[in-house]
């Protein structure tokens, strides 16, 4: 079709705010990994069971921070009261027996680009929420999507040709995630350096639906 163009998504552009006293709730001298978790995913991975999805994301949690060593910090992106993140990361974190203080939940209280700006502090991001990806993939983190929709396939594809990084509902176990993130650390330097050079090009994209849009409208 014609009057069809092919644009990026707006949140590329935005640009990330550093929240005042975020030192206190993050090891920031540290690397970290961040995951980012949603009840949403019930309905493609559970079948709509949260109880069950709820330990499913316990184990996923504890697998990764076991066989990584390193701190996690629990990122809700969607605080909303029909879908929260925040409550649910912390239902499925009080489920883990003998949890130890290298896990952060960080508080529904920062706007998107505040968000942003702790997603791009990461060594690695592992996320649900399609724009908790894309704060993660603009700030050129190694970023694990966790699929349930066409959207973080076609993210993948644009920046990558590929979907290595990238699990659907079918494969959502903590062994998986945990195999995968550290497959992804190990290349982290390649990937970061792939970022660097993509993410340019696709918010130059982002920009093209305001050229196009101001063309129409004039």
């Amino acid at each position: 079709a014609r009057n069809v163009y092919s644009v990026a998504d707006p949140a590329f552009l935005m640009d990330p705010i550093k929240p005042e006293g975020i030192e206190d709730v993050l090891p920031l001298d540290d690397e970290v990994i961040g995951l980012n978790l949603s009840p949403l995913m019930a309905q493609y991975v559970t079948g709509g069971d949260l109880e069950e999805w709820s330990q499913i994301v316990a184990q996923i949690i504890s697998g990764v921070a076991e066989a990584t060593e390193m701190p996690v910090c629990l990122i809700p992106h969607v605080t909303s009261p029909h879908s929260d993140d925040y409550v649910f990361m912390q239902k499925a974190v009080s489920q883990i027996p003998g949890k130890n203080g290298n896990l952060t939940l960080t508080p529904p209280k920062y706007t998107a680009a505040e968000t942003k700006w702790i997603i791009s502090q990461m060594a690695l991001f592992a996320g649900a929420r399609t724009h908790s990806t894309i704060a993660a993939l603009s700030s050129g983190v190694p970023t694990l999507s966790f699929a349930y929709s066409i959207k973080a396939r076609g993210i993948n594809r644009d920046l990558f040709d590929h979907e290595s990084y990238l699990l659907s509902p079918d494969h959502l176990t903590a062994n998986t995630v945990t195999q995968t993130v550290q497959s992804m650390l190990e290349r982290s330097g390649e990937i970061r350096r792939e970022l660097n050079e993509k993410i340019p090009l696709i918010q130059k994209k982002a920009l093209y639906a305001g050229e196009k849009v101001k063309k129409i409208v004039e």
